[in-house]
């Protein structure tokens, strides 16, 4: 006689192989050094914290504990998330790249300059990532401001992972770290 509890294994099971779609966004301000970080799988933020890059190390701040967290560059953490990156971006499924930036210097020539140099490299970036993943979609917007001196830039992306590929990724990047 078949149970009906088989169905929850077997929705679980689903969600573990099938691949799940991911937004990732990342902002950053270096004249402010300030920096965003958000990952969401549907409607569900997993991660979101502010940080700041130092000559020492970096200072991460979560949203629900407001405490302050310094890594060194040398910390066993950074290595994890170094391994980490490295596992999974074989496995990774890029589906949409937007990269958004607002550059100026206050002054009008060193603004367009600095303008144009930034849209070279976001465009080698664009290409780059299109040779790499055929069927992503890469959208660049880059504004010169000649008035104000401004620097941000942001990255939203779309990814696509299966869970147990996530999962495989992280064990094994922590059983290298020890």
């Amino acid at each position: 006689m078949e149970s009906l509890w088989l169905l929850i294994v077997l929705f679980f099971i689903f969600i573990l192989i099938i691949p799940q779609v991911f937004k990732f966004y990342v902002a950053y301000n270096p004249l402010e050094n300030k920096g965003l970080l958000i990952l969401k799988l549907w409607f569900i933020n997993i991660l979101y914290f502010s940080f700041q890059i130092r000559p020492s190390g970096i200072i991460v701040r979560t949203r629900k504990k407001r405490k302050q967290i310094e890594y060194a560059f040398n910390d066993p953490t950074i290595k994890f998330y170094k391994d980490f990156s490295r596992q999974i971006q074989q496995k990774l499924k890029l589906k949409y790249v937007d990269l958004y930036s607002k550059i100026g210097t206050g002054d009008a020539s060193q603004s367009a300059i600095l303008g144009g140099m930034c849209n070279a490299l976001y465009n080698a970036i664009g290409a780059k990532i299109k040779n790499k993943k055929k069927s992503c979609t890469v959208i660049i917007n880059s504004h010169t401001e000649f008035k104000e001196k401004v620097f941000d830039v942001s990255v939203f992306s779309n990814l696509s992972i299966a869970l147990f590929d996530f999962i495989y990724c992280f064990i094994m990047a922590y059983l290298g770290k020890s």
